[in-house]
């Protein structure tokens, strides 16, 4: 039977030997999940599009510290209510748990910035931006995803210097 942890011995400064357990040489159950910060903000959306998730159930989808992303997405204008709830965790126990959904039926999560950025001109004033709701996004999951290809596009365009943001339908 093999030994999870290998013992390892050190020489310290004044030549006396310690012993100590070497983590290292055990196997992970399943390699970690290293998303970025978009990315985690990508896999919240989608998910709390389906239906509230528990802290836990947005650990085990890779957004490590959900606390943190969802409170940039609420500076991004996403409107996500939190409930404290008692549920029971992998081991058995009870905890206490945030439970993350939407408020409200939510427009999209266009950043702030974007949707109240100053017009240039008054033509440009005029424009307005049809939001589709969060109720939407679960009947038409097609639409989220459009969404978010759309804001995608828009992020890169501005980078190369086009103004006008991309019609949904060019996507």
């Amino acid at each position: 039977m093999k030994n999870p942890q290998a013992s390892f011995q050190t020489q310290g400064d004044l030549g006396t030997g310690s012993e100590g357990l070497d983590s290292t040489s055990q196997d992970a159950k399943s390699p970690l999940l290293q998303l970025t910060r978009k990315e985690q903000h990508d896999v919240i959306v989608k998910a709390l599009c389906v239906s509230p998730k528990l802290t836990t159930e947005l650990r085990d989808r890779g957004c490590w510290m959900a606390n943190s992303r969802v409170f940039e997405l609420r500076a991004m204008g996403l409107d996500i209510k939190t409930t404290m709830v008692t549920a029971v965790s992998a081991d058995g126990r009870l905890r206490r748990q945030a439970l993350y959904s939407l408020a409200q039926p939510a427009s999209d999560w266009t950043p702030i910035p974007l949707l109240k950025r100053k017009p240039r001109k008054k033509a440009e004033a005029a424009v307005t931006y049809t939001p589709w709701t969060g109720v939407d996004c679960m009947r038409h999951p097609e639409k989220a995803a459009q969404a978010l290809n759309l804001l995608r596009s828009w992020e890169s365009a501005r980078v190369i210097g086009i103004t006008q943001p991309p019609v949904a339908g060019s996507v």
